[in-house]
This record gives structure tokens, C-alpha cells and sequence, in this order.
């Protein structure tokens, strides 16, 4: 295992932002809806495909810790703690998310087919904003197109009556893409899921890091 290395503030951001996915995609399947922030944040992320840095495309450094509920799931995680209610089910949907990205990292054909089908999404976004339905209509169906292809499937348990809307539906999926994202970035930036066990200590203080006020220089 010398070939890994200690991970970057780089990956605990993605990380957190993973999380943070998983988090929105609990909260539809329980209640139908999740913070409208939460929602433009990760959907703006996740068709942001030039960022200048992961915190930039995550906008760390604001008044508001957008990924401050990823953030405290995952440093639970690391730390061996049981979370809040649901915090199993968050843990669940993170990990399976983890594991789409990191068979799409390896499938250059999957990303590139992804990447040609993220272009008219960001057409959309720029005609009706980043949490419109048409614009999640679209992100389910180039999901349904790309990932929904791989045999493994994400459990998203809630409830039946809520997950039967197409609007939830829909919502659910883009922020599934917006978490897989996040894991590709993940990959993109040197972390594997062995991280996860042997460095946990060390993502641990990065994530507690992410949660103290940032220069602005």
C-alpha cells in the first residue's frame, strides 16, 4: 500500500460534497423535498465541468457552509460515531455512490457519453435556472440513459407514496448524479476508498478543518 498517499483538502471537499448528495436524496425519499440551497449548490456543481478549484465549485469560503450537513456525515463516519436518524441510510446511498464513480472513472466511454449529455443540460439551466423541473426531468433521464446501464443499483428507502411522484423522482436521481459527481472528482484527485480506512484520521481533520472560517485573500 505505499502507493497511496495522504489525502488533500482537495478530496475531503468532494467527500463532504458526496455526502451532502446523499443527505438531499434522504430527505426527498422521507419528506419529498430538502433545501432549496442544498439543491441549486449541487446541481450548479454538477454542471460546472471547468471549475477553477473544488472549493470554488463547492463555494466554501461564503457566509453559508453548504456542505455542512455532508460535512458532519462524513466526520461521523471517520470517527466511528452513530449519526442522527436515517444516518445509516446516508452512509448507504454515500458508499454506493462512491462505488458508480469509481466504475465511471474507469469507463471512459460512460464519461464521455455523460459529458456530451451534460451540455444541453447546462443550456437548460441557463433558460430556467439551476432548480427548475425541467431541468431535473433532464438530469433523470441522462441518468436513467448513463448510470442507470451499470447492474448496480442504489436502495433508496423512504416513503412509497413520496417516491412514486416524478418530481421527487427526478430529484432524487439528478442529486444521485450531483453525489457520483463528486465521487468522480473524488477519483479525479488522487482518492480511493482505502483513504477511507487507512487515512481516516487524516480526512477526519481535513473535514474538521472545512467547518472553521476561510481566509479571503
Amino acid at each position: 500500500m505505499g502507493w497511496l498517499r495522504s489525502p488533500t483538502e482537495e478530496q475531503a471537499i468532494a467527500l463532504c460534497a458526496l455526502f451532502e448528495s446523499a443527505c438531499g436524496v434522504v430527505e426527498l425519499a422521507r419528506s419529498g423535498s430538502t433545501d432549496s440551497a442544498r439543491l441549486e449548490l449541487l446541481m450548479g456543481a454538477f454542471l460546472n465541468t471547468q471549475p477553477h478549484s473544488t472549493a470554488e465549485l463547492y463555494q466554501l469560503g461564503g457566509d453559508r457552509d453548504g456542505l455542512a450537513s455532508g460535512r458532519r456525515a462524513l466526520a461521523l463516519l471517520l470517527a466511528k460515531q452513530r449519526g442522527e436518524q436515517h444516518f445509516d441510510q446516508v452512509v448507504q446511498i454515500a458508499l454506493g455512490s462512491l462505488y458508480l464513480a469509481s466504475k465511471l472513472y474507469k469507463d471512459a466511454a460512460m464519461a464521455a457519453k455523460i459529458g456530451a449529455g451534460i451540455a444541453p443540460l447546462q443550456v437548460k439551466a441557463e433558460q430556467f435556472g439551476v432548480t427548475h423541473n425541467n431541468l431535473f426531468a433532464a438530469t433523470d433521464e441522462l441518468y436513467q440513459q448513463t448510470l442507470s446501464g451499470y447492474r448496480y443499483r442504489i436502495q433508496i428507502k423512504g416513503d412509497p407514496a413520496r417516491l412514486q411522484q416524478s418530481g421527487v423522482a427526478q430529484r432524487v436521481r439528478s442529486l444521485l448524479f450531483a453525489a457520483v459527481r463528486a465521487g468522480h472528482l473524488w477519483r479525479q484527485s488522487g482518492g480511493h476508498r482505502y483513504h477511507l480506512v487507512l487515512y481516516r484520521r487524516a480526512l477526519l481533520a481535513h473535514c474538521q478543518a472545512l467547518g472553521e472560517p476561510r481566509r479571503s485573500d
